[in-house]
């Protein structure tokens, strides 16, 4: 028991060091309406004033409603944690206009390892009241069979 507790304690401590090496980051919005609508593109940069690159692969199809607009959410795997990008939104109408949010919005990239450090401070903190437990266990056992050893001789 306490060895398969010392090794997912190890592989969750692995798994979360591996996660601060990983980052994303989640650019949410929302639309009132989308009248002549199609989609939208996200660009990303390290700086607010240019180098914009789009970062979606395909248009982010626009709602099925387009009086009452959508929710959205996108997920940028492709960044380095700790950096700091910026993200400007364009939708994309009927006739291929294309219209860029003129306001770049600031995101820095975090790691999300706090899953796997908290399950490996979870593993280690129970493999650790195993031992305890084994050994007052033991002492206790001890305890015992000296008093029975000791009312035997008398």
């Amino acid at each position: 028991m306490l060895l398969t507790l010392l090794i997912a304690a190890a592989i969750f401590g692995y798994l979360a060091w591996e996660d601060t090496r990983h980052a994303t980051v989640q650019i949410d919005w929302a639309t009132a309406s989308e009248i002549d609508t199609v989609g939208f593109n996200l660009y990303r940069s390290n700086d607010p004033d240019r180098g914009f690159v789009r970062v979606n692969d395909e248009i982010i199809p626009a709602s099925q409603e387009p009086l009452t607009g959508g929710v959205y959410s996108y997920t940028d795997t492709n960044v380095t944690p700790g950096d700091v990008y910026y993200y400007i939104l364009e939708d994309v109408d009927m006739n291929g206009q294309l219209n860029r949010n003129s306001s770049p919005i600031e995101i820095r990239a975090k790691a999300d390892f706090w899953l796997n450090l908290s399950l490996f401070i979870l593993l280690i903190g129970l493999a650790t009241l195993l031992v305890i437990h084994a050994r007052w266990l033991n002492k206790s056992f001890e305890s015992r069979r000296e008093i029975t050893i000791k009312g035997q001789k008398s």
